[in-house]
């Protein structure tokens, strides 16, 4: 998860926020199995919100807090580099973690920081 989170700093996302927390999680989750991208409100929001000990709307706009963070003031740069595409709307919950956890899955040169 320190990964992720490292990942999410360079996107430009605090890790102080609640979502960064989340985000970096649910990601963790997505990478050990994919089937928590296909069952976001039945399976995954319950479960990163007992970890987490909040709620599942909690953890629901957190999570697209932090991604709106991201798309508008953060590195979006790098998200569409991660994606390899471009985006040109704000990726929804699902759509970022997917993006996120296939980058982990391929291990994609961009998610490692180059040395300046």
């Amino acid at each position: 998860m320190t990964e992720v989170l490292e990942l999410l700093t360079r996107l430009g996302v605090s890790s102080r926020l609640h979502g960064s927390q989340f985000l970096a999680y649910a990601v963790t989750l997505c990478i050990q199995d994919e089937s928590y991208l296909r069952a976001v409100t039945t399976r995954f929001y319950p479960k990163v919100a007992r970890h987490f000990s909040t709620t599942e709307a909690n953890v629901e706009k957190s999570i697209s807090s932090t991604i709106l963070n991201i798309y508008d003031r953060g590195n979006r740069a790098l998200l569409e580099q991660i994606a390899e595409h471009e985006l040109k709307n704000k990726p929804s919950n699902s759509e970022c973690l997917a993006i996120l956890s296939e980058a982990y899955q391929l291990q994609l040169p961009c998610l490692t920081p180059t040395d300046k």
